[in-house]
């Protein structure tokens, strides 16, 4: 059975994205977590949008216990086909203590063929004083991933390494 190379891209991608979250899951974290999401994403114009998400993460190990919630306050600016700009302010509340941080991201995007895309991005982040492991630091992101959701569930499987 011969596979096209859309479905085998697709294949690898998924194949990849379980082998790590397999291997984060046994290396990484020595508790079960879980992890709630909910954002609302508002588009002002075609370049500029505004999202507000909520975060919350549970201890599995201990009873649900509640790790932390974090609000974000987004910002993303088009520039052009291939730049954009992020701006966010992130507030996370655990225990007695908030800290809260401040991120600009720059992105370029080009496609690397007809069914994939390539991502790489610089993102500056300013702590404030509670965060006792940094103060300021600074990420690469690279991303691979698929031109457009696949059909099933409109899903956008990607690989990212930050």
């Amino acid at each position: 059975m011969k596979l096209s190379k859309k479905r085998f891209i697709l294949s690898a991608t998924l194949l990849l994205a379980a082998i790590t979250s397999l291997v984060s899951t046994a290396v990484g974290q020595s508790t079960w977590k879980n992890w709630n999401s909910l954002s609302v994403t508002a588009a002002a114009s075609k370049k500029l949008s505004f999202r507000l998400a909520g975060l919350s993460s549970f201890n599995m190990s201990d009873s649900f216990k509640n790790d932390f919630n974090q609000l974000t306050l987004q910002s993303d600016y088009k520039i052009n086909k291939h730049y954009s700009l992020r701006g966010a302010a992130m507030f996370t509340f655990s225990g007695n203590s908030t800290t809260m941080r401040g991120l600009v991201r720059g992105t370029h995007q080009f496609k690397l063929n007809k069914t994939m895309n390539w991502s790489n991005a610089l993102q500056l982040e300013y702590h404030s004083a509670n965060e006792n492991r940094y103060r300021a630091r600074a990420i690469y992101v690279t991303r691979l991933a698929l031109n457009k959701r696949l059909k099933f569930l409109k899903l956008a499987p990607s690989l990212s390494y930050w």
